[in-house]
């Protein structure tokens, strides 16, 4: 088992809309960055969730434990999962299914439990304790990066693009942006319009 790297696409700063967008929600679309546990460390390595021998050190520990691996894949699944389903609510209004609240904060409390203050020079820090023999810890940051935006006032930002569906966070002055990126979901948006437009006038 080898270590692949890859540059991934964002389309937002924040580390938790970053994850819900490894993936397409569209229903006729089917692609996922996330198939095997290892695919999981390019992405972790591209967020700075850890660095190059710990992501080594996470292969390694996949390889010896496959069922583990498996499981710490499906967790990142649910979570991941519940994470665009909450801030899809939000974006459009919506209730915030109870199952994905209840979810989201089980999986954020368990987190919680390797989150410690630490010593560091004249000062202290946050860090995460225990996270070197546990497959699934670079969830822990960001299961914190989405209950952080959710009792902050960014959390009115959070838009979902009318385009690809994935979530971002709307920070221009006027608040009304509709796509993730204009040169892309925009473009392609206005060009469907004008083909649309096309077919009506030559009916």
């Amino acid at each position: 088992m080898t270590l692949e790297t890859a540059d991934f696409h964002l389309i937002t700063d924040t580390l938790c809309l970053n994850f819900a967008n490894s993936k397409s929600w569209k229903e006729h679309e089917n692609f996922n960055f996330f198939k095997e546990y290892q695919t999981l460390l390019p992405w972790a390595l591209q967020m700075d969730l850890m660095t190059l021998p710990q992501a080594e050190q996470k292969l390694a520990l996949a390889a010896q434990q496959p069922q583990q691996a498996q499981a710490a894949l499906a967790r990142a699944d649910r979570v991941r999962e519940t994470i665009y389903h909450i801030f899809f609510a939000i974006a459009n209004e919506q209730e915030i299914p109870a199952a994905d609240l209840a979810y989201f904060n089980e999986a954020w409390g368990a987190a919680l439990a390797h989150l410690q203050i630490i010593p560091a020079q004249d000062s202290f820090r946050w860090d995460w304790v225990d996270a070197d023999n546990a497959l699934d810890s670079l969830l822990w940051p960001i299961l914190h990066s989405a209950a952080e935006l959710l009792i902050s006032e960014k959390l009115g930002k959070v838009k979902n693009c009318g385009g690809c569906g994935w979530l971002f966070l709307d920070t221009t002055k006027a608040g009304r942006r509709r796509w993730c990126n204009m040169s892309l979901c925009g473009n392609r948006a206005k060009a469907r319009r004008h083909y649309a437009r096309g077919k009506a006038d030559a009916a």
